[in-house]
């Protein structure tokens, strides 16, 4: 339980630090404009996540990313940031561990040439 509460706070602590650094902000907010190319996708990822299906859900945005748009980036981020506010139970029906988020955030990273090691779960 300890170990996996300090995971979510690096998976908040990443995000918030990845936001400050590529666009200047402190809030993991994000609000996806309705009219937005961004709009369907972001519903349907947050969908799968009210259905505890994180996988699909990453799977899913990485199947619709478009390097070319830098809010797809942020809206990822957003992304695990709520998927860090779901407790440890949630993570356990997923069959979502500590390897699949460091994975999953740095191919999403890699995507759009960011190598950022320095969240690397050694456990």
């Amino acid at each position: 339980m300890y170990e996996s509460d300090w995971l979510l706070r690096q998976i908040k602590n990443l995000v918030s630090s990845l936001l400050r650094v590529l666009y200047q902000e402190n809030d993991v907010s994000y609000v996806v404009d309705e009219d937005s190319e961004l709009s369907g996708v972001y519903a349907e990822a947050e969908m799968l996540l009210k259905n505890e299906d994180i996988s699909t859900a990453e799977e899913f945005l990485f199947k619709n990313i478009n390097i070319n748009n830098e809010n797809y980036l942020k809206m990822v981020l957003h992304f695990y940031s709520v998927v860090s506010d779901y407790d440890s139970d949630y993570f356990k029906k997923n069959n979502y561990d500590e390897e699949q988020f460091e994975f999953g955030i740095n191919r999403f990273l890699s995507a759009y040439g960011i190598n950022f090691d320095a969240f690397k779960y050694n456990g």
